[in-house]
């Protein structure tokens, strides 16, 4: 384990809790918008966009090739990846760092259920992934093991 990142028992689980006590009193609801859309052009690359093209079966246009795989294989529902502005803020995380694509506001992400859709714009329909997407170790490397444990 590198110095940077402490094990998990030395996790300052107070704060964790606090974080997640301010993400559940967020005032989000069943609408919101689109706050930023990124695109990853290279693995660890993260490009701002005033628009994307959404492709079936691979998420953005923009993105490399293999930002659906995970440990060499293919994941199915990885194609576009989304979390909330208002969660990157009390995490204190910059959008930009975490990769995921779409950056919302305004909208209650945790009340997806699997195959729930939503529309993106006029055109987009996005449905929810039967499986949750996991932070990896590279957004604990890029955030804080307190965010990660959130």
């Amino acid at each position: 384990m590198s110095a940077k990142h402490p094990p998990t028992d030395r996790i300052d689980r107070r704060r964790v809790a606090q974080l997640l006590e301010q993400i559940q009193r967020l005032d989000v609801g069943p609408v919101g918008r689109v706050a930023m859309l990124v695109e990853t052009p290279e693995p660890g690359q993260h490009a701002v966009r005033e628009q994307v093209t959404a492709v079936p079966g691979k998420g953005f246009a923009g993105d490399h090739d293999r930002k659906s795989f995970y440990q060499g294989e293919h994941v199915p529902g990885r194609e576009v990846s989304a979390i909330s502005r208002e969660v990157l803020k009390v995490l204190n995380v910059d959008p930009v760092v975490v990769g995921d694509n779409l950056i919302s506001e305004g909208f209650d992400l945790a009340t997806l259920e699997p195959g729930d859709r939503v529309a993106v714009g006029d055109e987009v329909i996005l449905a929810r992934s039967p499986r949750p997407h996991q932070p990896c170790t590279v957004f604990r490397d890029r955030t804080s093991p307190e965010a990660f444990a959130v």
